[in-house]
Parts: structure tokens; sequence; C-alpha cells
């Protein structure tokens, strides 16, 4: 999709057809995922924006298509899916920034919120209690949230006592799961 397929804005008051006007030109020449996002965008926005409000978003969300076309390349695009509409719009923006870096800048970026981000989890400097902790998960120093609750799920299946497992290494399982969920800070 070009950027010369966005109409420009009529000029003095714009009626609520006018931005079913434009959903319905502009949604004919887009595939089908994209056209069902601006229609379900355009209702959300006609509960709370004026119809002139309405327009300038809908345009900057084709905009924001335009950028997806342009940045998204097919291994992003299944995680870009599960995504709403807003983490979206975040995600194409960072793509956008890292892409408008030079290679040495990008490379102390990235390296700065991977920093960021152990030290905003609490695995800048892991205990030898986490560390047990993963052991008996089955993980490795760091991982995420998501994997120690999957490690803890699929091994429980296992190890619990009325699926035949041992009782006093279930308990030990659990107290590495609380363990490693209290280092992440959320409990």
């Amino acid at each position: 999709m070009s950027r010369r397929s966005i109409k420009t804005l009529p000029t003095g008051p714009v009626a609520k057809d006018h931005v079913r006007t434009f959903v319905r030109h502009h949604g004919r020449r887009l595939p089908d995922h994209l056209r069902h996002r601006l229609e379900m965008h355009s209702r959300a926005l006609s509960l709370h924006l004026t119809p002139e409000l309405q327009l300038q978003e809908l345009q900057d969300l084709l905009e924001q298509f335009a950028d997806e076309e342009k940045y998204l390349s097919p291994e992003l695009r299944t995680q870009f899916e599960t995504l709403s509409e807003s983490n979206r719009r975040v995600f194409v923006r960072e793509l956008k920034l890292l892409a408008e870096m030079k290679p040495t800048e990008r490379e102390a970026y990235l390296a700065s919120m991977e920093t960021f981000r152990h030290t905003e989890l609490g695995l800048a400097d892991c205990t030898p209690a986490m560390r047990q902790a993963l052991q008996i998960l089955g993980l490795n120093h760091p991982c995420s949230l998501k994997e120690i609750k999957q490690a803890y799920r699929v091994q429980a299946k296992k190890l619990h006592p009325d699926q035949g497992g041992h009782h006093d290494r279930f308990l030990r399982l659990q107290q590495a799961y609380l363990t490693a969920l209290k280092a992440h800070r959320l409990i």
C-alpha cells in the first residue's frame, strides 16, 4: 500500500458519513486482515471521538499499515498478530527507530534495553537459591516468567502424587516455583 492512496481530510465540518465513506473507500484497497483492523478501530473510535478526530486517527492507522508493510518481516508478523492495536503501534515505532539507527547505535541501544529488562526483572544478579530453583524446574538463567510457568506446569503434571509421582519431589518442585516467582517480584 502506498502513501498516495491515503485521501486527504475534508475541510470544514465533518459528518459521520465522511468517516464511513473513508473506511469503505480505503477498506476496498486493503487486504482482509488490515480491512478488519480498520473497521474495528473505526467502531471503537466512534464511541469516543468526534468525526474530525476519528478521520485523523484512521489516517494515522493507514500510515501505520504502510509502515508495517515496510518494516515487518514474516518472522516478526507471528509475534505482531497477538498484540493489541496500541501495542502494535509501539512495536512498529520501535522497529522504525531501530531501522533508522546506525549499526553501532543500534547495538548500544539493544544492549542497554537488555540490561534494563534484566534489572527490571531482578535477573541482573541471580542468587544461588534462584539458580537452584531454576535447575529443579529444568531451566537455565536467564529465563522469562512465561518459561518458568510453563516448566512448572509440565513437571507438575509428571510429579503430582495423584499421577503416580512422589510427594516429596512434588513439594520440592512447588518450593522451587515459588522461589522463582519471588525472584521475579510477582508475589
